[in-house]
């Protein structure tokens, strides 16, 4: 019993280090060009990149982009909150 509770206490320790978007339902990638709509349910966190992804865009017209992304919740009436972690 007490090796389960250690390892319940480790493993709940464990997930507290872990970065909030690395637990994001889905990720989604912009495009680069085009408009795409996403459906939000509510109770769902979603990573939102660039076309690139994570990787880096360099300064260059083939990294030009013309898009529009839409995000819509499931439910009518409901609200989607939407939090900025990193603008470069």
């Amino acid at each position: 019993m007490k090796q389960f509770q250690l390892f319940m206490l480790l493993l709940l320790t464990a997930l507290l280090g872990v970065p909030i978007e690395a637990m994001a339902d889905r990720e989604v990638t912009q495009l680069q060009f085009g408009k795409q709509t996403i459906t939000v349910a509510s109770d769902e966190v979603i990573t939102f990149y660039d076309f690139k992804g994570s990787s880096d865009i360099s300064s260059s017209n083939s990294n030009n982009s013309h898009s529009l992304t839409v995000f819509t919740p499931v439910e009518a009436g409901k609200s989607i909150q939407i939090t900025f972690e990193e603008i470069d």
